[in-house]
């Protein structure tokens, strides 16, 4: 509402650049003027804090904090404890022996790449790929059957080596972080993992024999590749140092384990373990 130049205003309040008015009509409605457009007839009106009428103001939202993610590459080791056992009968001069084969793992390389997403606070999803590849020593025992003597078993017991093993997981991760410090976070973690393993297994052995054929001497083993999958968990825990905002160093220990099971030659059956615990060092990135 405009008014005309003279018109008597009641001054309810003053603020630095605004007086806060009675208009002139019959309904007590209330206005704003500017100082500096009024001369003060009489009186002192009390000033209030105020600067004049107030815009409407937008409610801004608590700003969310990001969430984080990251990305590890790790190397480490796998101690060698996934000892396996394959037994199964042959035939020889008409008659059934039997064979045992110990396989033997020593600690071998592992390489590991993770990387996870922050779902709430200090809880996140993630995932790592890990790789175990060396090769294993097989002990061999053999009960073999005597060419002329039914009943009468000749033992024999040989070793053979470089035995291939190549071991792929991948591992589907719960975690939960939590900070010790400015620098310095823990984590847990744990879900299912899907395992690939290709070894080598011993199918045959060769021996030689003398008469009067009490005795056998291990000469060599035939050996065959085999693939299997099969599904199984993971526990971990992590220890990360960061270096600054977006750098850390990360190591972990991880337990995880399947078994496999494959066929011999004679058709017996025998489980092979998978996993174990595996134990890396690397490099994070936070972002």
């Amino acid at each position: 509402m405009t008014v005309r130049a003279g018109t008597m205003l009641e001054v309810l309040a003053k603020t630095e650049t605004w007086y806060r008015v009675r208009l002139p009509d019959r309904s007590g409605r209330v206005g704003y003027i500017l100082v500096s457009q009024t001369a003060l007839v009489s009186g002192n009106p009390p000033v209030v804090s105020p600067t004049g009428p107030r815009p409407a103001q937008r409610v801004v939202p608590p700003r969310r904090a990001p969430r984080r993610a990251f990305l590890s590459a790790s190397g480490g080791y796998q101690p060698g404890n996934l000892s396996s056992d394959q037994k199964g009968t042959f035939t020889d001069f008409v008659e059934q022996g039997s064979r045992t084969v110990t396989y033997k793992t020593d600690p071998v390389p592992l390489f590991d790449v993770s990387y996870g997403v922050e779902v709430l606070r200090g809880l996140f999803i993630q995932g790592a790929v890990s790789r175990v590849n060396g090769s294993r020593t097989a002990e061999i025992e053999e009960q073999v059957p005597h060419p002329f003597l039914f009943g009468q078993m000749r033992t024999l017991k040989g070793t053979t080596t470089d035995l291939s093993r190549d071991e792929i997981a991948v591992h589907f991760q719960a975690a939960a972080v939590a900070p010790l410090g400015r620098r310095l976070q823990v984590g847990i973690a744990g879900g299912p993992s899907f395992f690939k393993l290709k070894q080598t297994f011993v199918t045959d052995v060769a021996y030689s024999q003398e008469y009067p054929y009490d005795t056998v001497t291990y000469t060599s083993a035939t050996t065959a590749l085999s693939e299997k999958n099969r599904w199984g968990f993971n526990v971990q825990g992590n220890v990360t140092y960061m270096v600054d905002r977006h750098v850390g160093v990360d190591g972990f220990v991880r337990f995880s384990q399947a078994k496999l099971r494959f066929t011999g030659p004679d058709d017996a059956p025998f489980t092979v373990p998978v996993g174990g615990v595996h134990i890396g060092v690397g490099l994070r990135a936070q972002f």
